[in-house]
């Protein structure tokens, strides 16, 4: 079993530190829909590091009661992912653009089943933030902590590479190394936003304290 180990001290600017010097893939796929996910992070006032995930209303076409982050594909007028991610989750959940600090992006991450090319957003909420379901889009909203995400006994091991689009070969849209699902209390995370957990995991592993010792580290349990 693989394990990990989160520094003593987990506040807003190690989070920004994990973002800072991290390099996230872009990719460009022929034909594919533009689209964009939220990473909403949040601290609550006991300063527990949480992450809003939301379950997709049961009547979607495309990936019913999945657990998914806060995202949609692009509309008329949205400049950029960030444009993206933030207009989707303010429809969403009420988060106002104002109160989420832009933290970084990760990977893009090709969906064919939809075939949305997405970016994930990273941004840090204002405590004082609430979720509002209000579209039919969402059911639920999860705020799993990070210890929740981290622990061992959450995550199974995967490898899911598509290599192909509309039938060509294509580099695959995440690395081969095997990521993870994860088990949360009465909702499995997989899919697209495994990915994108699985990715941020990564980033936790890579984490260094300033004196240069390894401050999160996977090891075998």
């Amino acid at each position: 079993m693989v394990g990990l180990r989160l520094p003593e001290r987990v506040d807003a600017d190690w989070l920004r530190a994990l973002f800072t010097e991290h390099q996230s893939r872009r990719l460009s796929i022929e034909g594919a829909h533009r689209a964009a996910v939220l990473l909403p992070f949040q601290f609550d006032t006991n300063g527990v590091l949480h992450l809003w995930l939301v379950r997709r209303g049961a009547a979607l076409e495309h990936h019913p009661g999945q657990i998914a982050l806060p995202g949609g594909r692009e509309e008329e007028g949205d400049g950029d992912a960030v444009a993206i991610a933030l207009r989707e989750a303010q429809e969403e959940l009420g988060i106002p653009p104002k109160d989420v600090e832009l933290l970084g992006m990760l990977s893009d991450q090709w969906v064919p089943v939809s075939q949305n090319l997405v970016t994930p957003v990273a941004g840090l909420l204002a405590s004082d933030l609430r979720p509002h379901i209000l579209t039919e889009e969402t059911d639920e909203v999860l705020l799993p902590s990070l210890a929740e995400l981290a622990k061992c006994a959450n995550r199974r091991r995967y490898s899911r590479i598509f290599r192909q689009v509309a039938g060509e070969p294509v580099e695959p849209w995440f690395p081969i190394t095997p990521g993870w699902d994860f088990d949360l209390p009465g909702a499995t995370v997989w899919g697209m936003t495994a990915n994108v957990l699985s990715e941020f995991i990564a980033l936790l592993c890579d984490m260094r304290d300033e004196g240069g010792s390894q401050s999160s580290a996977l090891e075998d349990e």
